[in-house]
């Protein structure tokens, strides 16, 4: 569990850095549409545009995706389609004790906190330690 993620800021794509986790949008079936993980592979630079006075974001983004029915396979996206991970993992006390329990229930627990520990994915990417397919919120 993590941050809610939120969409990248036509403004701030040049914030973005190889490597940093992202959440992006992907076609399902229909007209259904899914945020899932992916990892920032490179940004090809664009002129930005003004509309109305606002700032129009026209670079490409080369992503991984980590998660999801295209996991392992690369696309090429727009800002449109992007929302960025925050690193801060979700603090919540309700859901500590769950994770504790579902640890314990699943043979994991040892302690006080033991089921709830949270390990690092590289890239400031944190999820919890029980294996649970995320999806962005």
């Amino acid at each position: 569990f993590r941050a809610r993620s939120t969409p990248l800021d036509d403004s701030r794509c040049r914030d973005l850095r190889p490597g940093d986790p992202l959440c992006v949008s992907c076609p399902l079936a229909g007209d259904e549409l899914k945020f899932f993980d992916a990892v920032l592979e490179s940004v090809s630079p664009a002129a930005h545009e003004t509309v109305d006075g606002e700032e129009r974001c026209a670079c490409r983004f080369s992503v991984r995706w980590a998660g999801g029915p295209l996991e392992g396979g690369r696309e090429e996206v727009g800002v449109e389609r992007i929302c960025c991970v925050r690193p801060t993992p979700v603090e919540d006390a309700v859901l500590s004790e769950f994770l504790d329990g579902v640890a314990k229930s699943l043979g994991g627990g040892g302690g006080a906190g033991e089921g709830t520990r949270r390990r690092d994915l590289g890239s400031s990417h944190y999820a919890c330690a029980i294996s649970i397919p995320l999806l962005c919120l």
